[in-house]
């Protein structure tokens, strides 16, 4: 199992921590995914008797240029060694996006984070249920999630289903980011991430705990 000791979130505001608010208790449900796998990632750390740290470069109204050219290499400055990607899902529902040339720029950041020797995490699109979506962008989204299987297995990256979560919701338009999850969404998906990274949690209730019989 891998020894993370750094872990960055990049993307929209569907990846912006929430545990440093003042008024959430710990894990408390309003936490995002991020804050999720970054209590993963601390809590197994601290079975190994070492120190690890989690926190989020997202930023509300992300677009993957935003990612590759600010969140990417300020990532790196911070010195992580894993990082988690959710992004692209606003544009390509938006219209002001295709599918193959967003996955080329993201591939791109993709590319540099891997040659640095840090491990990615890539979260498909997100896939509001919703029948006031255009079919022809959500088969964007669609074939976005298909290019990004396959920037993975170039670059020895792993992928998170975010696709299948029933608590994506869609926003109006002009509300920022189009795409939101609940609760419940971000529960699942901090869940998947932190099984796909093979960390040693198991769900009790609504909190992941660390098994110190798996350290």
């Amino acid at each position: 199992m891998a020894r993370w000791g750094n872990y960055c979130a990049l993307g929209d505001s569907v990846s912006v921590m929430r545990r440093g608010a003042s008024d959430l208790a710990f894990d408390s449900p309003a936490w995002s995914w991020t804050d999720r796998v970054a209590l993963a990632v601390e809590s197994v750390a601290r079975l190994r008797g070492e120190a690890a740290r989690g926190c989020s470069l997202a930023r509300p109204g992300a677009t993957v240029e935003h990612v590759v050219h600010d969140q990417v290499p300020r990532a790196i400055a911070e010195g992580a060694d894993l990082v988690t990607i959710l992004i692209g899902t606003s544009e390509l529902l938006d219209g002001s996006a295709r599918p193959a040339p967003l996955a080329r720029r993201l591939e791109s950041g993709v590319r540099v984070l891997a040659a640095a020797g840090i491990d990615v995490v890539l979260a498909t699109c997100l896939n509001p249920a919703t029948a006031i979506v255009p079919r022809r962008r959500r088969v964007r989204t669609a074939e976005f999630t298909a290019e990004l299987w396959s920037i993975a297995r170039t670059h020895d990256a792993s992928v998170v289903d975010a696709w299948s979560l029933r608590d994506a919701r869609l926003r109006p338009l002009g509300s920022g980011d189009r795409v939101q999850l609940g609760e419940d969404g971000h529960r699942q998906l901090g869940t998947r991430a932190v099984h796909v990274l093979g960390l040693p949690f198991v769900e009790l209730g609504s909190r992941p705990r660390a098994s110190a019989g798996d350290g």
